[in-house]
Order: structure tokens, then sequence, then C-alpha cells
């Protein structure tokens, strides 16, 4: 997990209030939620750069707010358009473009997903000869693969390919990713399971996953100040939060490059969030959903796992 500190909130306070013939109040300034808070002596108690918030409620934002700077070196302040590197939020919007793309029939999620692999293939295994793990497996978290997380490079650094990623040539692991068990039968939470998602995608369709989730979802929800483009590549975005460490240091150039884009290179803004969030709620209901089908929806956030799975697991 990414060691950020700036803190990235959106609260959804979608409460389908019905009430009887008396009509409630609406409420129309949110303020007090901020207010009440303190959050200017919040920032300065723990040490965070920045703070950022939206409430929608009823399928639409309702409330925005923003506090303090994008970084401690400059003072410049952030707004509703700074975007913040989101780490492991990364996994549910590539669970939610592969399961876009098998609507449109060009993945199928039961087949195994070594046939779609091209620069590797999974390593053998006891746990596999009779149960090749397929993508759904990955998306849920109970193939059974190992490295659940992964450092962050910067600029200057020589940042590992993704197949260096899966090698195990990189910080925090000295061996290939490996199986703990037959997949299905088990959880175990995996960012180099994502990793080996994301080079299927980018194997399957000769285009990063960066492309893909900007093609399939970020475009069409008008997501303008999120990316999962990195820091080193053409088109980052240009006003986004550096990170910093405990002691409100900027960590190196404050921008992490995540080679393992899949599981936690996406950048974003709280009012992006709650554009998905709030499309994936109409989709639930199949009303006023525009992108994302109320098929999509239903199976992207079933919870498929419970054996050890933190009290149930969707795909994620």
């Amino acid at each position: 997990m990414k060691n950020i500190i700036y803190i990235l909130l959106f609260i959804a306070t979608n409460a389908n209030c019905q009430t009887s013939h008396k009509a409630s109040r609406k409420i129309t300034n949110y303020s007090f939620l901020t207010d009440s808070l303190n959050i200017d002596k919040q920032l300065e108690k723990y040490k965070l750069p920045a703070f950022s918030v939206v409430v929608f409620e009823n399928y639409e934002i309702v409330y925005s707010k923003q506090f303090g700077v994008k970084s401690t070196d400059s003072k410049e302040k952030i707004d509703q358009n700074t975007a913040f590197s989101t780490a492991s939020i990364s996994k549910p919007i590539t669970a939610l473009l592969c399961f876009m793309l098998e609507e449109k029939e060009l993945i199928d999620l039961d087949n195994p997903i070594d046939s779609y692999l091209k620069r590797w293939h999974l390593p053998k295994s006891k746990f596999t000869e009779n149960n090749s793990p397929t993508w759904r497996k990955f998306l849920n978290h109970t193939a059974g693969t190992t490295q659940e997380g992964f450092e962050d490079h910067y600029a200057g650094e020589a940042i590992p390919t993704l197949k260096q990623s899966l090698l195990g040539q990189i910080p925090r692991y000295d061996k290939e990713i490996e199986f703990l068990f037959i997949p299905g039968t088990n959880w175990q939470y995996s960012g180099g399971g994502y990793t080996i998602i994301q080079m299927a995608l980018e194997d399957t369709f000769n285009k990063p996953i960066a492309m893909l989730a900007s093609e399939y979802i970020f475009s069409p929800l008008v997501m303008n100040n999120t990316t999962m483009i990195q820091p080193n590549e053409n088109g980052f975005l240009t006003n986004v939060a550096l990170v910093h460490d405990e002691n409100e240091k900027v960590i190196r150039t404050g921008l992490p490059i995540t080679p393992q884009v899949g599981a936690s290179g996406m950048w974003s803004t709280p009012a992006d969030l709650a554009k998905i969030s709030i499309e994936i709620q109409n989709a639930l209901r199949n009303k006023n959903n525009k992108v994302i089908s109320h098929s999509v929806a239903k199976k992207v956030t079933a919870v498929t796992a419970l054996k050890n799975a933190v009290g149930g697991w969707s795909y994620g």
C-alpha cells in the first residue's frame, strides 16, 4: 500500500429517505460537516498537507470542500480538480473494466487467464496442475497468488517492467510470484494477481491499461481528473497533490511511479470517484445509468469470496 499522508475522502450520504405526507426539510448547506471537524486544526495536529472532501446525496454531488496545499514545499493550495494517488482504489476500477469488456464479448472471465498472456506465463505449481485459474479468480483474490503490495518508484530510478515485477525482480520480493493454494479454495489479497490481470489485458488488446480505462470508463463518465497514466509518461495530470512522509516531507519527487498500474497506479479526485460511485448506484437500480449496465454493476459488486475474506469480498 502506498505511504500517502494525504487524506482522500468522499462521503456518500445517499439515503433513500421516504417521508410520509409531511415534507422533510432538505439540507442545502453541508459546510457543517467540515466546520464541525475543524479540518485546519486536524491537518496541523496530524501533519497532513491536505484534505479533499465531496458529499453526494440522491445521486448527485451536493458539496465539495478542499483544505491545505499540494506540497509543503510550494504552499500551492489544492482545489476540487487536484488529483491524489489512490493506491488500491485502482483494483475495483480494473475489475470494472474487465466486466465491461466481457459484456462486449471481448474477453471471457471464466476462461483461464494464462491463455491471454504473451510476455510471461503463470509459473508451474502443484496447485494449478488440474485447475488453471480464471480471470474471475484473480479478480476476487481467490487465485491464490502471492505479492500483496508493491514499493513505489520515482524519476531517476530504473522502473521495472511488468514481467520483472512478476518474476520478483523488484524491491520487497526476491522470487517469482507463486501459488499458495488451489485456486478457488481460499482467499489471499494479491496485488500480484492484479498485475497478472493488467498484463493479460495489455497482451490481449495491445494497449496500455491506462488507455483501456480511459476509453471505457474515464472519458465516457467525464472523469477528466482521473488517469492510470504514470508521472513518467506523456499525458500525466498536471494538477496533482504530492505524496509526503509521516513528517510532512515530500517523498523524493512526490510523484510515485507504479508499473503495477492495475493494482495501484490510478490518480483521481473525490469528485471523480463520486461520479463513478453514483453511476454504479444508478446502474444497480437500473435508472439514469449511462455507461455501466445494470448487469455489470450487479456482477462487479456481488460478494463472491467468503472463506478468510474479511467478512466477504467482491471484485477489486
